[in-house]
């Protein structure tokens, strides 16, 4: 009897129940209600590229900061989707669930960003997140006629990165979708030079990477890019556009949304990089702008760029609505005129842009002072009577399985490195 009342033997017996509790809690339990498990309804297995993508990002320590687990606990859907189920892991051997969240969880990765950040970010993170903590990856890239192209290996790990929660994304997209229709621009605040102020820091924090330290699209990821950052030191978007853009991204492109930021940084960027336009030197072959180059340009527009661009240049056009990525807002850009020739000549890659090289140089500096002139209001003369004889052409919906391929780029969350 005394030796039952020993403490070391106490101990011991309450060891050997605890352990009990424990592999029946963790062990028992969870075979008893989950063995009968089956995948999803519509569960999309990994093809073999994607399978060595996973290999990839193991061997590479990936989840070593990442996790691989929604949690059901306050904001966690809202940053980063629906709840993961168990199903979803049923062929998860090893899981990769993660334990320590350094950078942001991955479970929902799928269609957030393009393949091009995911190259620009495993090439160098801090190429598309300045404040990134993660190492860079250079081995799985090598250089081909002077261009950084990636190896397989970066190509399986970019296409396992799309797989992860692929089959979550139509409900990630519809949330997104309802968010984009109840959209609205609120009452910007007043600007002050320490709201510009702000705007800057988090300009150098967040976009310089693709943007360029000094807005003009040279950054670190340029080389990866397509469609390429847009130069903000050749046009002049208005706070609001810029507003909008922040709240709700580029679909199509590398511009993710930052709506997780408080209204006020995202108005401080907002006025900041109106801050970024410098005013071109006029080429000496640049025509002077006459009214009879405007009414050319006008004409020009109302044939090539209307059905795009719309016929106010608010990007609204009809052929433009079933564009990914969609047509620029020129009265929300406020391109210059140096900028509208120079995309005439080069076109955009990776959008519907194409090049207008062929045209007559006259007529080319005609489009870009009409342009320039409809995206400020037509400042220096009377607005004119623009046909709205496009808009009205009826246009067919994209198929919902096109609408569901669109790809989303939503960002990580402030305060989680990527």
């Amino acid at each position: 009897m005394r030796l039952l009342e020993r403490f070391q033997t106490i101990f011991l017996i309450a060891g050997i129940g605890f352990f009990l509790v424990s592999f029946i809690g963790m062990g028992v339990a969870p075979w008893t209600t989950l063995k009968d498990l089956r995948p999803p309804a519509g569960f999309t297995p990994r093809t073999e590229l994607e399978e060595l993508g996973r290999q990839v990002f193991i061997e590479e320590g990936c989840w070593h900061c990442h996790t691989q687990f929604v949690r059901p606990v306050s904001n966690e859907p809202i940053r980063w989707g629906p709840v993961s189920e168990a199903a979803e892991y049923v062929y998860e051997i090893p899981q990769l669930f993660g334990t320590r969240r350094i950078g942001p969880d991955l479970a929902r990765e799928a269609g957030r960003r393009t393949d091009d950040w995911h190259y620009a970010h495993f090439y160098n993170p801090r190429a598309t997140v300045p404040w990134s903590v993660m190492p860079a990856y250079p081995w799985l890239f090598e250089e081909k006629e002077g261009k950084i192209v990636p190896t397989e290996r970066a190509k399986a790990l970019v296409a396992y990165m799309q797989s992860l929660g692929r089959d979550k994304l139509p409900i990630i997209q519809e949330q997104d979708s309802i968010y984009r229709a109840n959209f609205r621009v609120g009452k910007a605040p007043q600007r002050t030079p320490e709201l510009v102020e702000r705007g800057r820091a988090l300009f150098q924090r967040e976009c310089s990477g693709c943007h360029g330290p000094k807005g003009d699209g040279e950054g670190l990821a340029r080389p990866f890019l397509v469609p390429p950052a847009q130069n903000l030191t050749e046009v002049r978007p208005t706070p609001e556009y810029t507003y909008t853009v922040l709240h709700l991204g580029m679909p199509g492109t590398s511009m993710p949304h930052f709506r997780e930021y408080p209204e006020h940084d995202l108005w401080a960027l907002a006025f900041f990089v109106e801050t970024l336009y410098r005013e071109p030197l006029k080429p000496p072959t640049a025509p002077e702008k006459t009214p009879e180059l405007l009414a050319k340009g006008r004409q020009l527009y109302a044939t090539l760029c209307a059905s795009c661009h719309g016929a106010e240049g608010l990007g609204d056009g009809p052929a433009g609505k079933a564009l990914i990525p969609p047509p620029g807002n020129l009265r929300g850009l406020r391109p210059s005129v140096f900028h509208v020739y120079k995309t005439l000549q080069t076109g955009i890659p990776g959008t519907a842009m194409a090049s207008y090289a062929h045209l007559p140089e006259e007529d080319r500096w005609a489009l870009a002072y009409y342009v320039n002139e409809l995206a400020f209001g037509f400042p220096s003369l009377a607005r004119p009577e623009v046909s709205r004889a496009f808009s009205e052409i009826p246009v067919s919906p994209l198929p919902q399985a096109a609408v569901a391929a669109v790809p989303q780029t939503p960002t990580a969350a402030p305060g989680q490195p990527t």
